[in-house]
């Protein structure tokens, strides 16, 4: 007779790997599809046309690692490296603050050199959060049904063709 071993777990410990996992599944569906990731861009860029800047202390540097963040993603669905990446957004990042001192202030809210210095290093951490995301969704990605708690499905995986 053949034994079976069966691990119990807590309905407790069981809700708390599923949020746990809740946003690994998100950060995987953007990746894996472009469509996903670009409606997280256009969420990203609409929120930041509210006129929160000057009432919310924090909506700069909010929307700058938020929007850095879908910037290096995108770059990471073209394959660039984390260093390329991280270049990119440095580059893109000197691009805006010059259109913010170019442009009436009216338009877009420049606030001189600390302005400018925190949001690079808001640009700078969302490079890192996205960065994170990415190996976190790579490691997701190498794990099987099982090791996530779930049943291993024995039906081949269904491609679509155009």
């Amino acid at each position: 007779m053949a034994s079976h071993e069966t691990t119990l777990t807590s309905p407790a410990a069981s809700r708390s790997a599923a949020r746990r996992a809740g946003w690994q599944f998100w950060a995987h569906a953007a990746a894996a599809s472009p469509r996903v990731l670009a409606f997280v861009t256009l969420a990203s860029v609409s929120l930041g046309v509210l006129p929160l800047y000057e009432p919310v202390w924090w909506w700069d540097i909010v929307m700058h690692a938020t929007c850095s963040a879908c910037i290096v993603a995108w770059a990471y669905r073209l394959g660039v490296t984390a260093t390329a990446g991280l270049a990119a957004l440095l580059a893109v990042s000197a691009g805006w603050e010059l259109l913010e001192l170019a442009v009436p202030n009216y338009a877009l809210i420049a606030g001189g050199a600390l302005d400018t210095a925190g949001d690079f290093a808001s640009n700078v951490a969302g490079w890192g959060v996205a960065t994170l995301v990415r190996q976190s969704v790579a490691d997701l990605g190498s794990m099987t049904d099982r090791d996530c708690g779930g049943q291993a499905s024995e039906q081949p995986a269904v491609t679509r063709t155009r």
